[in-house]
């Protein structure tokens, strides 16, 4: 692994987490914080920089047609 793959891997590895549907579909309803799949897919399909890490093709699941740019 390179190391900006590793910077994308660990980074989302924070976020990792082994739960039952119920369970997750349980927190959904109490825990204002979005589930742990979506803090680490939603930015990342929105970063240059990691599909240029992953070299994704353009029409790859983790690549959005119409990224947000915030800075």
């Amino acid at each position: 692994l390179t190391t900006q793959q590793r910077f994308f891997l660990g980074w989302a590895n924070v976020w990792c987490s082994n739960r039952t549907d119920e369970y997750s579909r349980m927190l959904v309803t109490i825990d204002p914080h979005s589930p742990g799949r979506w803090r680490v897919n939603g930015p990342v399909s929105n970063t240059p920089e990691f599909r240029e890490a992953f070299h994704c093709k353009p029409d790859a699941p983790m690549v959005r047609q119409n990224a947000c740019r915030v800075w």
